[in-house]
């Protein structure tokens, strides 16, 4: 089973910018992945087309093949924009591979070692930088189900975790040498896809640290950080935004796994367990101009909220 195409897949949403990528090969079976990166998502797309040549007529099984051709034969560095070209089509691949055998991809990588997983959200963030709104944005998450949240802070008596802007195994390890941090938030779009994203939560395990996956892109990285989580015996959350982000985001996949009571249902179905909904895709061109910028005041607003 050989990749005969891949195409790619813009979608603008308030925040920023998704990619999605089909990997499709010659026995008619296809994948899907994500390579979303903000501001960059149309870089990280010229990139996975950039690629493309490397990849065509490759077995669809040889992911380590894929991983290790478009690090080192693509000679550059590249950080994360790479890393995100390379993930997306890693994580299509799986989706293929999962569907030519019938398995979801979580039963590829190691086997379920969870049921269910726990959810954290960041709906806490879209109000005045006080400690009375983050208070009451709190009991409003609290309220909806969730038992955990993220927050920026000066003194802590509590885990620190961190790690989700490096983008290579390597970077990883120099962050575990300093034993400074409990969880390593790893992003799964930077870390290779599943299986790289799998080998630094073994990493991780060595030095008796605990992950969870970063989840702030598109639901194709959800899903894919979900068949993370089951498949690895040191993860403890997973973070997601579906439930703050704009109500037709769910609708970009042919299906996705509901939260309840703080959980998230397993993925169901072969290899990533969804599909893209083509014409819901169509329905959100690129945006030329993402309302959140972190840098500005005000910034977790949107522009449009400030505006009005």
């Amino acid at each position: 089973m050989k990749i005969t195409d891949i195409t790619t897949y813009l979608v603008g949403n308030p925040w920023k910018n998704w990619v999605f990528v089909r990997v499709d090969t010659d026995e008619g079976i296809h994948g899907i992945g994500e390579g979303s990166l903000g501001h960059l998502s149309k870089t990280v797309e010229t990139a996975i087309h950039e690629m493309k040549a490397f990849i065509l007529g490759l077995e669809i099984f040889q992911t380590e093949t894929l991983v290790t051709r478009l690090t080192r034969h693509v000679y550059a560095d590249g950080g994360q924009i790479k890393m995100c070209a390379i993930s997306a089509l890693e994580i299509a691949c799986w989706d293929a591979v999962g569907k030519a055998l019938g398995q979801p991809i979580y039963n590829l990588v190691g086997g379920r070692v969870h049921d269910r997983i726990p959810a954290y959200v960041n709906g806490w963030y879209r109000c005045p930088r006080t400690p009375d709104a983050f208070a009451k944005a709190a009991k409003r998450v609290v309220a909806g189900g969730y038992f955990a949240m993220k927050f920026v802070a000066n003194t802590l008596e509590i885990p620190i975790a961190t790690g989700e802007s490096l983008s290579s195994k390597q970077q990883v390890a120099e962050l575990l040498r300093h034993t400074a941090a409990d969880i390593i938030n790893i992003e799964p779009l930077h870390m290779g896809g599943i299986l790289g994203s799998r080998k630094v939560a073994d990493m991780v395990d060595a030095h008796y640290g605990t992950i969870i996956p970063h989840a702030a892109q598109g639901p194709i990285c959800t899903l894919a950080c979900l068949h993370i989580d089951v498949s690895t015996p040191n993860s403890w959350l997973q973070e997601t935004f579906e439930d703050y982000n704009e109500p037709w985001e769910r609708r970009l996949l042919t299906k996705f796994p509901r939260i309840v009571d703080g959980y998230f249902e397993l993925p169901e179905g072969p290899g990533i367990g969804a599909d893209l909904n083509l014409e819901e895709i169509k329905r959100h061109p690129y945006h030329e101009n993402p309302d959140v910028s972190l840098f500005e005041d005000d910034w977790q607003f949107r522009r449009s909220e400030v505006s009005s």
